[in-house]
């Protein structure tokens, strides 16, 4: 893999010919402590060209078998900036309850739209069975779902 530069290991980090190896290869271990901590290796980071791949995000297969679909930092964002000045309007004040998993590129879209405008997200707290609970507490101003939960509420 030519493009793995570096390896960021939570917990302990393994054995000295796995890290042997990847120096072998190219590749730089750092412990997420260190990193935490600013004591690891400074990393230069490269701005994102518009055709660079920011995610994948894997169908769920409706159409045929599931895939991978590659998204650019040029779709996200060119996404971001018309759904958020065209349909929803993100506020500095909005609070966003984040319900369904990030997989779901409609929540991905919703986070990301409440960060760049500086609002903040509260997460629900795994049950779905008291999501009201944590309406009750966030008070969200946004809130994206299913139609499935919508019409179980109502």
């Amino acid at each position: 893999m030519t493009t793995l530069n570096h390896i960021v290991v939570v917990g302990p980090i393994p054995e000295s010919s796995i890290i042997a190896e990847a120096q072998e290869a190219g590749i730089c271990i750092i412990s997420y402590s260190s990193l935490f901590e600013g004591s690891a290796p400074e990393v230069v980071v490269e701005a994102p060209k518009r055709d660079s791949l920011i995610t994948i995000c894997y169908t769920s297969g409706t159409t045929g078998n599931p895939k991978g679909v590659m998204i650019t930092h040029n779709s996200l964002i060119v996404s971001l900036v018309s759904s958020s000045s065209r349909v929803i309007q993100f506020l500095p004040d909005d609070v966003y309850l984040s319900y369904l998993p990030l997989a779901h590129m409609m929540e991905r879209m919703c986070t990301n739209g409440i960060m760049m405008h500086g609002g903040r997200i509260g997460l629900f707290g795994g049950d779905i069975m008291k999501i009201r609970d944590d309406m009750a507490l966030l008070k969200p101003t946004l809130f994206a779902s299913v139609p499935r939960l919508f019409n179980r509420m109502y």
